[in-house]
Parts: C-alpha cells; structure tokens; sequence
C-alpha cells in the first residue's frame, strides 16, 4: 500500500518536526512504534514529476515529465516505458492492481490512463487539483471511475475528498481480501491533499483552532483530516488480516 499526499513539506509531520504545530498522530504512531523513517529520501519538487519517477523508477528528466503538467497537457508519461503496477502485474508477481486519487501523469488519450498503464482499476482525477468538495477544475468535473467520467448527479458536494478516497480505499482493500485469498495486492493511494484550494471539514478546522494565521490553520486542518482517514486505512488492513503482511509506504510529493 503505498499513500501519497499532495503538497506537504518536510516539516508538516510529527514525526518528522516534534516541534510542529500540526499534529499528526497516526502518523506519529505508525513511524515510531511499527515503521521505518527514512531521513535521506527526496521527491522531486512538484507533482507530475515525482509520481513520474515513482511509477517509472526513473529521474523525471527520463520520462520527458520535468514540470507538473496543466491544464489539458498532450504530454504524457511515455508508454513505452514500463510502470510499477504493469510489472508487478507480470507473471511471478500476479498482484492486483488498483488507484484511488490523484493521476496527473496525463489524461490526452485513453492509452496513458491509469487503466492503460498496469492499474485494474481506477478512482480519482486526472489532472492536478479540484475542488476538494465539488470535485470539479476549471468549471469541469474531475472525477472518474475507470474511463468514465462520474455525473455531476453522483457527486456529494458535502463530501471532502480526503473522506472519498478513504471510502474507496476501504471498499478496495475488502473486496481484495473477500475475492483474493492467495493474490497479493498493490494499492496506490494518492491523496488531493493537502494541495490547493485549502478546504477541510468544520471538526479539523476546530482542531487546528491554535494557529493563528487562517491559511496556516486550513492546511493544519487537512493534514489532520489526512492523518485521521490514513488511520482508518491501517485499521482496515489490520480488521482484515492484512497488516502484518503489507509494506505501508508513506511520502509526500
């Protein structure tokens, strides 16, 4: 299960700053009573070009992707460059694949979707951020299931996407363990936040209630809705059995 999240820096973690405003409690717990910190380890500074190398297991400048990609891109992470969930699909390995999140490694053509690049499945949005409630950019819907981009109907206005993706998150690794007894299972995680715009539930905002600066509080309050709904990642995993036997990776890009 590999969990990235969307903006944050180095010091926005307990883990990684004790002396941070922002409290991260699972995150805190899982570092330094179940898990490995590693304190030389870098992402390149913007979006497209970390989730390039981390599919690719290349240097950015490998793939042609060395800015993050806007707007509508025809630039795309290459095809014939192999990705992670493609080889770990291959025979030997024979893991299922599936994406829940942020892609934004190009959505020109169907063959560079997720679907396309080694994922069984795919919930999430193509580009580089939304609306973390209307789930929309640029007056128009990001939010796809598969290929097909979800209505508008269908949509929960109300409903962060921190708290979406956690669903299907959850909902992915139940089935997994329902359908798949014997087959492993890779799970790319990738969260829309903390990016821009700042947004985050009413009880997170009230949280972080000790920050003064209103925009400092509003990224305080997703890293706190984040750090929660990762909590809920782990605990189904460990509610199915699963935790035991699963590399939980956490970064940000």
């Amino acid at each position: 299960v590999f969990v990235i999240i969307d903006d944050a820096g180095v010091s926005d973690t307990q883990f990684t700053n004790p002396d941070s405003p922002i409290r991260t409690p699972v995150l805190l717990d899982i570092a330094q009573n179940e898990g490995v910190v590693l304190t030389d380890f870098y992402v390149h500074p913007t979006c497209t070009p970390t989730r390039a190398a981390l599919m690719t297991g290349l240097y950015a400048h490998n793939t042609g992707l060395v800015f993050p990609l806007m707007g509508k891109p025809p630039a795309t992470l290459p095809v014939g460059i192999p990705t992670l969930p493609e080889l770990l699909k291959q025979a030997g390995h024979g893991y299922a694949t599936h994406m829940v999140g942020k892609w934004h490694l190009g959505h020109s053509k169907r063959a560079v979707l997720p679907t396309s690049r080694g994922f069984d499945t795919f919930f999430g949005l193509h580009g580089y951020t939304f609306d973390h409630y209307r789930k929309s950019s640029e007056s128009c819907i990001d939010l796809w299931r598969g290929t097909e981009q979800v209505p508008q109907s269908a949509i929960n206005v109300t409903e962060h996407a921190t708290e979406l993706f956690t669903k299907e998150a959850i909902h992915v690794i139940r089935k997994h363990r329902a359908d798949n007894v014997d087959r492993p299972l890779f799970l790319y995680l990738a969260y829309s936040a903390p990016h821009d715009p700042l947004q985050a539930d009413r009880e997170y905002m009230d949280m972080c209630s000790h920050i003064r600066h209103r925009t400092r509080r509003t990224f305080c309050a997703m890293m706190r809705q984040l750090d929660t709904n990762i909590g809920r990642v782990r605990d189904t995993l460990k509610d199915a059995g699963m935790w035991d036997d699963t590399l939980f990776v956490f970064t940000s890009d």
